[in-house]
């Protein structure tokens, strides 16, 4: 049977029809924001990075990770297959640089193990057939594990991240290994070594960084799920730029009190690195976190009554702000703010460049401006 047939017909058109709605920051990427030539809504796998191929790929590769694993789990979607869509989509779209290795053979190996246990009727892991696109930076044993630079393109650790072992052991599958900024030094991605990372909505744009690789590929539905590090910004500054999600869990002082454990990543600074899960939506990013702290989602929090600054529009160097007292209405606009106290609130707007080989900035902030709260003539 087809493997399109087999996924349930409500799950596929929530994945494919609702994707408009994943795009959290899809304003800072102007080519993604509403609709290509042909009227595909900007949430869908990218129209510039699209390659030919067969339909039911292209829809199955709009699946997130929640429907994924639960697709799997009750069989309405083949591990094997569905993985052997994603090398596909790797393969034909290796020129945006976002993987540097793709672990092909032990991926399907893993994948074709799932649904034999599966078939078998035994239990599966909570994460079972969930492929990962793993950083360059986070150790996985045996495999490359370069962090962007020439200098480590031979080095093979012998031990795996704990945050990368956690999920394996919960099912995950580790597709390939994603291009970043050379040492994690930096916010373009733009790498020598290895290739600059493009973005799949605007290929002269940079994707962000320093996990660039990770949110381009899941721009490019690539894959559903990945792991990027964060240091100062370096899994929410791509996801951004990409329209996707990503989370900086906590690290305390740097000691016991992280959320996620400590090692197996390129290290810059002992007590701000954190291991971050990225995907398409915070949905999805909350099923990582959960399979890492080992505890169920948090529940969403009640924003009823939340006083929201939000930016509706940018033109060249001059803004329209609009107070809205409900968070029940909605902006399209780059940065919102959160304040229930009557202190400046500052704010900035940063946005993706083109692609500029000479230099190693991609982000800049236009203007910082001071809003003091409440605004003249609020209610």
């Amino acid at each position: 049977m087809d493997t399109c047939a087999r996924i349930g017909r409500r799950r596929l058109l929530h994945a494919t029809g609702m994707a408009g709605l994943t795009l959290g920051m899809a304003p800072l990427l102007p080519a993604a924001a509403a609709t290509d030539g042909a009227g595909q809504p900007s949430g869908s796998a990218p129209s510039a990075a699209e390659p030919s191929g067969r339909a039911g790929d292209r829809m199955i590769a709009e699946l997130g990770a929640g429907q994924v694993v639960a697709a799997i789990r009750d069989g309405e979607l083949n591990a094997e297959d569905y993985v052997g869509v994603l090398l596909r989509r790797a393969e034909a779209l290796k020129e945006l640089n976002a993987c540097i290795s793709v672990n092909a053979d032990e991926a399907l190996q893993a994948a074709r193990n799932i649904d034999q246990a599966r078939a078998a009727g035994r239990s599966l892991p909570p994460l079972a057939g969930l492929p990962l696109l793993v950083k360059d930076n986070i150790d996985n044993a045996g495999h490359p594990t370069a962090a962007g630079t020439w200098a480590l393109r031979d080095f093979r650790p012998t031990d795996t991240a704990p945050v990368l072992k956690i999920l394996l052991a919960k099912g995950a599958i580790v597709l390939a290994k994603t291009n970043m900024h050379e040492l994690a030094l930096g916010t373009t991605s733009s790498n020598a070594a290895f290739g600059f990372v493009q973005n799949p909505y605007d290929r002269r744009r940079v994707p962000g960084g320093s996990s660039g690789g990770s949110a381009a590929a899941l721009a490019a539905r690539i894959g559903p799920a990945a792991l990027g590090s964060d240091t100062g910004g370096s899994v929410r500054i791509p996801a951004s730029f990409c329209g996707g999600a990503a989370l900086r869990p906590s690290v305390g002082n740097g000691g016991a009190e992280r959320r996620y454990p400590a090692g197996g990543v390129a290290p810059i600074s002992h007590t701000r690195d954190t291991v971050g899960p990225m995907a398409r939506t915070m949905a999805d990013v909350a099923l990582l976190d959960a399979g890492i702290v080992g505890s169920p989602p948090a529940a969403p929090a009640d924003l009823r009554g939340v006083v929201l600054a939000l930016r509706e529009s940018i033109s060249g160097r001059t803004w329209t702000t609009r107070w809205h007292a409900s968070a029940r209405k909605r902006s399209s606009g780059c940065g919102t703010w959160v304040s229930a106290s009557s202190r400046p609130i500052w704010t900035a707007c940063l946005r993706p460049t083109p692609l500029r080989p000479s230099r190693s900035r991609c982000t800049r902030s236009d203007r910082i401006f001071q809003h003091t709260w409440p605004p003249p003539g609020a209610t």
